[in-house]
């Protein structure tokens, strides 16, 4: 494969120039070294992958960018993967806080997503494996196809929704994700905004830190459904909603064989 390796103070030093420094077709990949790098990112070439110098350090490797009117990486591409590497937006309030917006398709592995509303807008194909995602509401944002496994989502505030779903038909499976309210106690979390036309939220063997509501708000127009596993610990209280629908054992071994 052909690869790239990209240090600070080195050629190339950003990750836009290696960007443009890979060939048109076929499999490459952008190596980075420790280090941070302050740039707006928009991967635009399929077939890319971006790693960190470590998959059990991320932090180690960080984009960070400040603009509001910008994402910090947007993902427009085909078959793009990252691994090792922290994506954040440094803004820490307010409306264009997003740290990645997917209109094409992802694959992340130990990765971390740090920023404030809406800090994954996902209109394409995303699958987080290990990943660590954290902000103040909508740490998920949903229009397309997402799939979450064994990731950390971290709420920075109270009584704010964890995920949302829009759009026409989106999808959405969550499966041994921990859901923490960081600096939060004694204080409730709620789990998903629900406004699309169709689709389905699928919550498999999660867990989370603390007594929640388990609430759901469905527009009034919503067709979504939503399916369970049930309990996720101590506390938990799932209202009654004719949308929520609780997996039966069965169901649940279909899912996990996928």
């Amino acid at each position: 494969m052909f690869t790239i390796r990209v240090t600070p103070g080195g050629e190339p030093d950003t990750l836009e120039k290696a960007l443009a420094m890979l060939p048109p077709d076929g499999p490459a990949a952008i190596q980075l070294t420790a280090g941070e790098w302050f740039e707006a990112v928009r991967i635009t070439r399929p077939h890319t992958t971006i790693a960190g110098p470590s998959p059990d350090h991320p932090s180690q490797a960080q984009l960070l960018w400040d603009d509001p009117s910008v994402p910090v990486l947007s993902i427009g591409a085909e078959d793009v993967s990252l691994s090792g590497l922290t994506v954040q937006n440094t803004l820490t309030s307010g409306n264009g806080t997003a740290c990645a917006v997917i209109s094409g398709d992802l694959k992340a592995t130990h990765c971390a997503f740090l920023g404030s509303e809406e800090v994954l807008c996902i209109s394409g194909h995303a699958a987080f494996s290990g990943c660590q995602i954290s902000g103040t509401a909508h740490l998920l944002s949903v229009s397309g196809i997402c799939r979450a496994e064994s990731c950390t989502f971290t709420s920075l505030t109270e009584n704010r929704f964890l995920l949302s779903l829009s759009g026409h038909a989106p999808e959405a499976l969550l499966r041994y994700c921990r859901f923490y309210a960081h600096d939060l106690p004694d204080r409730s979390v709620s789990i998903a905004d629900l406004s699309s036309s169709g689709g389905s939220l699928i919550l498999l063997q999660n867990g989370i830190d603390r007594p929640y509501r388990g609430e759901f708000r469905f527009a009034a127009n919503s067709c979504c459904s939503v399916k369970h596993s049930g309990n996720w610990g101590p506390g938990a209280q799932w209202p009654e909603a004719e949308n929520l629908i609780r997996l039966s054992e069965a169901e649940i071994r279909e899912i996990v064989s996928l």
